[in-house]
């Protein structure tokens, strides 16, 4: 944390001054501009305790401690020269994270529809200096090439929408089959606010391939939205053991049903064969 944002923070919290909100109303347009001035260059967040990385004076609200469960078990067995695909990047923080602990020979695959959300993921590479490791997608990755309804301006809520609406637009839609062509991949992080199984149909042919399916992947379920989008806990956990992979919690007890918002893992049942 920059020593600027530490001292307005400890001030902010002093006890003597807890209840002088006037004061704070007063000071706070100074308080940014501070916050903007010190940052120009990035402000540094250690993001549970392993992972500095730099963030824009507007996002200096992210927190430290961020998901600190997934974000453990992801980063401890990436390898250096892996390929992942960070489907629904939002502002970046796992993509830079992960782009600094790969060699030149690995790759974070960035994919992110929102343009909001993709213009912070940017420059949120740019600040990190980490472009020669991060390809950015800016499209909805579902199951097939085209369009989809997409909600956006909702931050980390923007999502794939079965109706239209005020705030819906046709988007392009790809897929993880057409955007890797004959690409290995080895780690999948999904987090797309209820569209997972579309996610992982249009990867079909690499998740089936014996040389180059993941080995991992970390799939963020929201199963109060798949009513409207044609999901269930069943065709979900279906596909992904027709196609070879075991699902458990991040405990790693087996999965069955899934009936709640979390976190699951489905791990490659055999290894993959050599190219």
């Amino acid at each position: 944390m920059h020593p600027v944002e530490r001292f307005c923070l400890t001030m902010r919290h002093h006890h003597a001054l807890a209840r002088a909100e006037w004061l704070w109303r007063w000071l706070r347009p100074w308080y940014d501009r501070a916050v903007q001035l010190a940052g120009r260059h990035g402000i540094e967040r250690i993001i549970n305790g392993t992972d500095p990385l730099l963030v824009m004076p507007q996002y200096r609200h992210v927190s430290e401690t961020y998901e600190p469960e997934v974000w453990t078990h992801l980063m401890t067995r990436l390898r250096p020269d892996d390929t992942v695909a960070d489907v629904g990047a939002f502002i970046g923080l796992y993509t830079v994270a992960i782009a600094k602990r790969l060699t030149k020979g690995g790759k974070v695959i960035a994919c992110e529809p929102d343009p909001n959300n993709a213009a912070v993921l940017k420059g949120h590479v740019a600040l990190n200096r980490v472009a020669d490791r991060v390809e950015i997608v800016e499209a909805v990755v579902s199951d097939r090439v085209g369009e989809v309804l997409f909600q956006s301006g909702q931050e980390s809520q923007s999502r794939v929408s079965a109706k239209p609406s005020d705030n819906t637009n046709m988007i392009a839609s790809i897929t993880l089959d057409s955007l890797l062509e004959n690409r290995v991949l080895d780690v999948v992080k999904i987090d797309v606010e209820g569209h997972e199984e579309e996610v992982l149909r249009g990867a079909g042919r690499v998740l089936q391939s014996h040389e180059r399916a993941p080995q991992v992947l970390y799939i963020e379920v929201h199963p109060y939205a798949w009513a409207t989008l044609g999901t269930s806990s069943a065709s979900l956990l279906g596909f992904l053991r027709g196609c070879g992979y075991e699902v458990t919690t991040l405990g790693g007890q087996p999965v069955t049903q899934i009936t709640t918002y979390g976190e699951i893992i489905a791990h490659r049942a055999q290894p993959r064969l050599p190219a």
